[in-house]
């Protein structure tokens, strides 16, 4: 179905932060150092627009923790410029932002486009001074820590919440048109185990995955035009396309979701 939103004529959003219980985090990027984060419920129709931050200096990657209760959350956004980055955090209890200040890891949006809420915790890949291969995370407490990558070659690697637990889906790197699903074990050591290998039947899906959700046993890989879904339990793929109007410049996410009545705020 195709679903407008009031309040919401004319805006184009640059990408679906995420979907938990109903409600959807939207980005719209009016220029190089403004953009808008709202939070929208398809199924009421209300749309959230959250206060303009006061650091405006090159916002960059916005992730959202989902706290114990049904509509708590916190919005993470980071900023800086070349010689330093901070990150602001919005709650929906206070319904303000305020500064956590410099920060020494700050999320790696071309490194993946996605990141991943479990458990009130939030996972990105990073930027840092040693380089991509790591996952930021910031929990509730807004305490930042990072996960090292499995020592294993990979490429192109997705996060997902797969079961309640944070696992990559990579390219095996290693042979073509394989891919593997990595599990962390234990955070505080890194420790990661390969959970699942199997290979991919179409040749070009490593190339032009451009995101990755799940939903129970099922893997969705999608791709500009198409959707290869993959079940773990029969180790079975579908591939079919998604139809749109080709007279307009569509950009395809997707998240899992579940249609609630919960308020935005």
């Amino acid at each position: 179905m195709t679903e407008s939103l009031p309040g919401c004529d004319g805006i184009y959003f640059k990408g679906i932060i995420c979907s938990f219980n109903g409600l959807i985090c939207c980005v719209n990027y009016c220029n190089a150092f403004l953009h808008d984060i709202r939070i929208c419920n398809p199924a009421t129709g209300e749309v959230l627009l959250l206060p303009q931050s006061r650091e405006l200096e090159h916002p960059g990657e916005v992730g959202v923790a989902f706290g114990p209760g049904i509509n708590e959350y916190k919005v993470f956004q980071f900023y800086g410029g070349t010689q330093h980055y901070g990150c602001e955090v919005y709650s929906s209890i206070t319904g303000s932002w305020k500064s956590i200040g410099r920060v020494a890891h700050t999320p790696y949006s071309s490194f993946s486009s996605n990141h991943v809420c479990i458990n009130g915790i939030v996972y990105w890949f990073t930027r840092s001074e040693e380089g991509s291969g790591s996952i930021l995370v910031v929990n509730r407490e807004e305490i930042f820590s990072t996960i090292r990558l499995p020592k294993e070659k990979i490429l192109r690697p997705y996060l997902i919440n797969l079961e309640g637990c944070l696992c990559l889906v990579v390219d095996n790197g290693l042979e073509e048109y394989r891919f593997d699903i990595w599990a962390l074990q234990d955070s505080k050591e890194s420790l990661w185990t390969k959970k699942w290998s199997d290979y991919m039947p179409f040749c070009s899906i490593a190339d032009i995955i451009n995101h990755v959700v799940v939903r129970k046993n099922e893997i969705l890989l999608g791709t500009i035009t198409h959707f290869f879904l993959y079940n773990m339990g029969t180790r079975t793929w579908r591939k079919f396309n998604w139809e749109h109007d080709g007279e307009e410049i569509v950009i395809c996410l997707s998240v899992p979701y579940t249609e609630s009545l919960l308020p935005c705020k």
